[in-house]
C-alpha cells in the first residue's frame, strides 16, 4: 500500500494550518 504519501499530504496539511495559527 502507498498510504505513507498520503499520510505526508495530511501531515503537510495539518502543519501548514499549524503554522498559520
Amino acid at each position: 500500500k502507498e498510504e505513507a504519501e498520503e499520510i505526508k499530504k495530511k501531515m503537510a496539511a495539518i502543519g501548514a494550518e499549524v503554522e498559520i495559527k
